[in-house]
């Protein structure tokens, strides 16, 4: 039990969030330009800026084999894909780059971990890699949101237009995926997604009442 014992791949040891809305202060009873005629207020007044920050820590990953290539299912509960094996004597795994570094296609590429560390296994074989891959995590993320809000007063408080003009990652921040982790993949080692979405703009008008 100690080889297969690991952490979930959903474990997110560090995450750190912070949200926010400030009330530009322009306009009828803010601090500045409170005395203004209606026409100006409705230019300057009721803007908004709201926002997302979030910082989280990479995530666990598990090693697999490819259907056919692990024969060693009829095992501990561990499904039909199965673990492969460590090559023996064994020999360093984790090649010490960052993430962008193991992209695909990138300059110096070096693959996350060593993919001539592990072997699939044999028939009715147990293998001897954990359920994730102990001491190794995939890339961190980070994304910053962020919208711009103008509220339109429609002769009562509670009801209003509201415009908003939204971004979703906002400095386009490109967080890599996990690397493939199917054993004998061409790609095993190598990262070749992106985790989250690129910049995303949105434009939108919403009516409260």
């Amino acid at each position: 039990m100690k080889e297969i014992y690991g952490l979930s791949d959903y474990d997110v040891t560090h995450r750190f969030l912070f949200n926010y809305v400030l009330e530009l202060p322009f306009g009828r009873g803010k601090r500045f330009a409170a005395t203004t005629n209606r026409v100006i207020n409705g230019f300057i007044g009721g803007w908004s800026m709201a926002g997302t920050t979030l910082y989280r820590g990479g995530q666990p990953f598990s090693l697999i084999c490819a259907p056919g290539f692990c024969r060693n299912y009829i095992t501990i509960g561990q499904g039909k894909l199965g673990r492969p094996s460590f090559i023996e004597p064994r020999v360093a795994y984790d090649n010490n780059v960052s993430a962008h570094t193991a992209l695909e296609g990138s300059a110096g590429f070096t693959p996350y971990f060593n993919p001539d560390a592990f072997r699939p296994t044999k028939d009715m074989e147990i293998g001897t890699v954990g359920s994730t891959l102990h001491g190794m995590r995939g890339a961190g993320f980070s994304q910053w949101d962020f919208a711009l809000l103008k509220n339109i007063s429609l002769g009562t408080e509670s009801r209003y237009l509201q415009l908003r003009f939204e971004e979703q990652n906002v400095f386009n921040q490109m967080n890599p995926g996990k690397p493939i982790n199917a054993l004998p993949s061409r790609a095993f080692g190598t990262i070749t997604t992106q985790a989250g979405l690129p910049r995303q703009i949105m434009i939108a008008a919403k009516f409260y009442f």
